[in-house]
This record gives structure tokens, sequence and C-alpha cells, in this order.
């Protein structure tokens, strides 16, 4: 028996996976819901292949919408702030803090 797959996002199509459901030479194992698709993806599926305005959306589509997500496209690292000490003593600097930071400023 051939197996087949099939992803059902619209309702004539889960009418007629109903019916198919109910003919006894096809057996079907379970049915899952699918997300909905923004409106982002919806009109990129409608747009021809060499349309610029797919670029936009795709670019959109790609962006973060958490932080986790923003974090882990930029190639977040924590401070190791036990090497960052390390450095700082190793760079042994005498100027007191106070004057440094007033350099920064001007």
């Amino acid at each position: 028996m051939s197996e087949i797959h099939l992803i059902v996002q619209d309702d004539y199509i889960n009418a007629f996976l109903e019916l198919i459901q109910k003919m006894p030479q096809i057996r079907v194992q379970g049915v899952k819901p699918t997300l909905p698709k923004s409106k982002n993806q919806r009109l990129l599926e409608q747009l021809p292949l060499n349309d610029p305005l797919r670029k936009a959306i795709r670019a959109r589509l790609r962006t973060p919408k958490t932080l986790e997500q923003m974090m882990q496209l930029q190639n977040y690292q924590k401070t190791n702030w036990v090497r960052l000490r390390e450095v700082a003593n190793a760079m042994d600097i005498q100027e007191p803090i106070e004057l440094l930071l007033e350099q920064l400023k001007s």
C-alpha cells in the first residue's frame, strides 16, 4: 500500500478530506491542524517569482519576533566577567577611574 501525506489548509480541502476518510480503501492515521499563515505569507504565495516585492516580504518574515530569536540571529555571547577582570588586571592601568571617564567625555 502506498503512503501519501497531505497538508490541508483550506475549508474545501477539509471537506474533501472528510469525504475520503469515509472510503474503505483509504486509511487516515490522523489529521494535524496547521498554524494559520500570516498576511505576508499568503501574499508571498500569490506573487510571481520575479516580483521585487517578494524580497521585501521574505526579509520581513525573517525578522526576529522575540529577544531569544534576535540573540540567536546575532550570535550573542554573554559577557565573560571573569575573563574581563583578568584582562583589566593584566593591563595594569594606573590612572584613576575619574580621569579615564573624563577623557572619554572629551
